[in-house]
């Protein structure tokens, strides 16, 4: 694939696992220097446009899911749909997401008819850490002929786990401010 001079953009589906995870991936991805688009917030269009686009019976988030890359297909270089198997819980052995969330990514390919060279979708397993979450991402980056700098990997990981922790610490704390008033 050859760019042009410009960022390449990397579309975020706002659905799913973003709702955990979204601060930390468009940090990430920031960090990395692509710019990030994120889908509008779910609303009647994606509704109808992920209703219309299933080609199986699932729950209704994987539905909107469906809306919401549908939405960036032709908006970005590159559709960022991660295969989730794990998620972060200080309980290892009971951290998966379910099936259908983590085969969420085969599933939107089919049914929008997605070309596998503009699908960036690392396996991930958020509990094993930076080494496997940069494993997965060097190969997708590499996959998709984009290079990639362990080095330069590791600073925009630790950026992006660290936006994420501060943006939780400031959630919490504004959410035991409301609680005192109650």
């Amino acid at each position: 694939t050859t760019f042009t001079s410009r960022k390449i953009s990397i579309g975020i589906p706002r659905s799913l696992s973003f709702h955990q995870l979204g601060i930390f991936w468009i940090h990430l991805f920031h960090n990395l220097g692509f710019d990030v688009i994120i889908s509008p917030e779910t609303d009647k269009e994606i509704v109808n446009a992920g209703l219309a686009s299933m080609t199986c019976e699932t729950c209704f988030p994987v539905k909107i899911s469906h809306g919401h890359a549908a939405v960036l297909k032709d908006k970005c270089d590159f559709l960022f749909m991660p295969l989730m198997i794990e998620m972060s819980s200080d309980r290892k052995d009971f951290s998966f997401y379910c099936p259908y969330v983590e085969s969420n990514t085969y599933m939107l390919k089919a049914a929008l008819n997605l070309d596998s060279s503009k699908i960036m979708k690392p396996a991930v397993y958020i509990n094993k850490g930076l080494k496997s979450i940069e494993k997965a991402f060097m190969s997708e980056f590499n996959r998709l002929r984009l290079g990639f700098d362990s080095d330069l990997f590791e600073k925009a990981y630790n950026k992006a786990v660290k936006a994420d922790n501060d943006f939780q610490e400031k959630i919490h704390r504004i959410g035991k401010e409301i609680l005192k008033k109650l």
